[in-house]
């Protein structure tokens, strides 16, 4: 069995994904694992499917008027994050960026890196992740 399934297999805690996409995890290297199509020697670890309600963060927006921009603005404020649970031992939380960024106390919260790490196809688009951002 591949290390980075038996890590995750004895891992303390479980994902619960509640973002509103699939999330897949890659490894790179030998593998009994699928290659992950359009891309150059990554391998599926795990998809993590979402579940039905996903955390939300709530906006608050005020409409303003910006000298000089001729578009119409607006200024938005962070307001209460819904869908997320309390904090559970047994459990971690992968979430959007704006929910992460809401909860910044909260350790039982990942979001997916999706920067230079991520593996993408030959048109750029987000296949995998292959690590989680924590805070």
């Amino acid at each position: 069995m591949n290390d980075y399934i038996k890590n995750f297999l004895n891992g303390k805690r479980l994902p619960v994904n509640l973002t509103p996409h699939k999330i897949v995890v890659a490894v790179r290297g030998e593998s009994d694992l699928p290659e992950i199509e359009g891309t150059d020697g990554w391998h599926e670890w795990v998809s993590i499917l979402p579940e039905d309600t996903p955390a939300r963060v709530m906006t608050i927006e005020e409409e303003v008027h910006v000298d000089g921009i001729g578009f119409p603005c607006a200024r938005q404020k962070v307001g209460n994050v819904t869908g997320l649970p309390p904090e559970d031992e047994e459990r971690f939380y992968i979430v959007s960026r704006m929910v992460f960024d809401a909860v910044p106390d909260r350790k039982d919260v990942v979001v997916p890196d999706t920067g230079k790490t991520a593996v993408r196809d030959k048109s750029g688009n987000i296949v995998a992740v292959t690590r989680f951002l924590v805070h």
